[in-house]
Order: C-alpha cells, then sequence, then structure tokens
C-alpha cells in the first residue's frame, strides 16, 4: 500500500497516531506521525503536511525522552528547509570546576559548599 499509493498510507499513519494518542500510547504514535510526515513526502503537494506531521512527531519524542528518534525526524525536517533548534548541552560552572580560584585540596569543599 504505501509504495503504490503514498496518500492513503500517510492517512492510514495519521489514524494509527490519532488511535495511538488516545490509548496513552505517546511515542508509538510519535513514530506513526513520522510515518505519516515521511509518506506526506512522497505525494504531490505534501509538504506543508509533512512538515506538520514531523513537527508533531518531534514534540512527542521529545517528551519522552527518545532522543534518536527526536533527531532523526529532526533531520527531515532540515531536509525541507526547516530550522531546528540545537539542543541546549548544560555547561559546567566556572565554581566547581579544580582551579578556578580554589585552593589545591581544599576544592572540594569550598567550590561544592553552599556557601561558596
Amino acid at each position: 500500500m504505501s509504495r503504490q499509493d503514498p496518500g492513503a498510507a500517510a492517512g492510514a499513519a495519521e489514524e494509527a497516531a490519532r488511535l495511538l494518542n488516545a490509548g496513552g500510547r505517546r511515542l508509538d504514535a510519535g513514530r506513526a506521525l513520522l510515518t505519516a510526515g515521511l509518506a506526506h513526502l512522497a505525494t504531490p503537494g505534501g509538504r506543508s503536511r509533512a512538515r506538520e506531521n514531523l513537527r508533531a512527531a518531534a514534540e512527542v519524542f521529545d517528551a519522552c525522552g527518545a532522543r534518536a528518534l527526536k533527531a532523526r525526524t529532526e533531520r527531515e525536517l532540515r531536509r525541507l528547509g526547516v530550522r531546528v533548534r540545537a539542543a541546549a548541552r548544560p555547561r559546567p560552572r566556572a565554581a566547581r570546576r579544580p582551579g578556578s580560584g580554589c585552593r589545591r585540596g581544599s576544592w572540594r569543599w569550598r567550590c561544592w559548599s553552599p556557601r561558596g
């Protein structure tokens, strides 16, 4: 069905996403949205629907903590020309690193204590 009629495959995947979401299976619903987005890419004029489904899938994957699936979805969005924000990386505070103003040997206590 998917190779012969991508529009029908996209519709079936969207319906599956709706049913899975209603059943509380968010990760599977996100996978169905990803599939629907990819199927819409194969239909004429389906780029906007593909973007909608892929954005929704990325939100679901982000909420579920599925980093690999979110990364795949973001790659597809970038191929469509959508700007995707890079994930924020936590940066260590300078006060927690050795050599950041604390004396050798006492940095653990001073830098990690609540008082500084």
